[in-house]
């Protein structure tokens, strides 16, 4: 699907990175208990820093740190309200 469907969503089938500036690199998968809609992530320095944030705040982790290919870690939160954001953190080079 990608690029035919999604113009803006551009990458590079080996190593998964965008291959355009301002490309939106992504997953299109299956909803699952925890993904009912689309979710979208934010960049973060430290998943850990701010999922220490999120807790204290009432929300919780409903998918834990994961490493996502050497490219960076992805986490799912919730807010207290039980909306779902995504979190990344670059991998440090």
């Amino acid at each position: 699907m990608g690029g035919d469907v999604f113009p803006f969503y551009s990458h590079c089938e080996k190593t998964r990175m965008p291959l355009k500036p301002g490309a939106i690199n992504g997953g299109i998968m299956k909803r699952t208990e925890v993904a009912k809609a689309p979710i979208f992530a934010i960049n973060v320095s430290s998943i850990d820093d701010k999922v220490k944030e999120v807790e204290k705040a009432g929300g919780k982790v409903v998918m834990p740190k994961m490493d996502m290919m050497g490219m960076g870690f992805y986490a799912y939160v919730t807010d207290p309200s039980g909306n779902v954001v995504g979190l990344w953190e670059d991998a440090k080079k």
